[in-house]
This record gives structure tokens, C-alpha cells and sequence, in this order.
């Protein structure tokens, strides 16, 4: 997630690469009562609205006060847990702080300068296959 609110995803789906590019908050989210224990945190379902996200659950939990997720799935009260949709799940191994904040953002910039030059790539050759 950018300071724009963006995210930047590159996926392998069906011997397919996608680049794509997200804003974050854009899903409209249904928040359910429906709860139980992940990792030991408690959470709560969420599923979304969007006919651009369907079949997408999520769990999150309000026990870590940050409003985050993987890839697009961001913009509820609390850290995404288990993110499910129709072609994979997507689930939280481990959670720890760590302070080392130049490391982070030096590995930030790495990879999304890598996504960038992947992308532009991909673009290129599809623009080479229409001709």
C-alpha cells in the first residue's frame, strides 16, 4: 500500500501473470456477527459487496488496531486475518513488531520499482502480439 492509497498486486493465476493496480477502501464490505478464533486472535467475517469481488470473505480482528489487509482487501475496523475468494485463501502465518523501518522501506521501493518494470514489460508484449 502506497501513501496514495494505492496497492500494486502481480499474480500467477492459471499459467497467467496479472499486474494490477488497486485502490485501497474501494470494496463496499458487509459486516457480519458471525465470529471465531484464528491464530488465537478473535475475528469476525466480512464479505464483500462488489460485483468486482465476488465470492470475497474475509476474517479480521479488532484485536490489533490496524486497518489493513493483503492485496485490495483493506478498509475495515481491524487487520485481515483470512482473506477467501474463488480462486485461493489467503491466510496470516505469523505476527510480530519490528522496528527496522529503513529496512522496510528500502524493500518497499525494491519491489515496487520490480512491479513497475514487470508491468511495463507485459504491457509491451501484448502491444507487440496485436501487431
Amino acid at each position: 500500500k502506497t501513501t496514495e492509497n494505492k496497492t500494486f498486486k502481480h499474480e500467477w493465476i492459471m499459467n497467467q501473470t496479472f499486474y494490477t493496480e488497486g485502490e485501497v477502501g474501494n470494496i463496499e464490505w458487509v459486516l457480519t456477527n458471525e465470529q471465531k478464533k484464528i491464530k488465537g486472535l478473535n475475528c469476525f467475517k466480512a464479505k464483500s459487496k462488489s460485483s468486482d469481488y465476488p465470492m470475497l470473505t474475509v476474517w479480521y480482528t479488532k484485536e490489533l488496531p490496524v486497518s489493513n489487509g493483503p492485496s485490495v482487501y483493506q478498509g475495515l475496523p481491524g487487520l485481515v486475518v483470512v482473506a477467501e475468494d474463488y480462486f485461493r485463501t489467503i491466510q496470516i502465518q505469523k505476527i510480530e513488531y519490528n522496528s527496522e523501518i529503513d529496512f522496510y522501506e528500502t524493500l518497499y521501493k525494491t519491489k515496487y520499482n520490480i512491479f513497475i518494470e514487470e508491468k511495463k514489460k507485459k504491457e509491451e508484449e501484448e502491444d507487440d502480439e496485436d501487431w
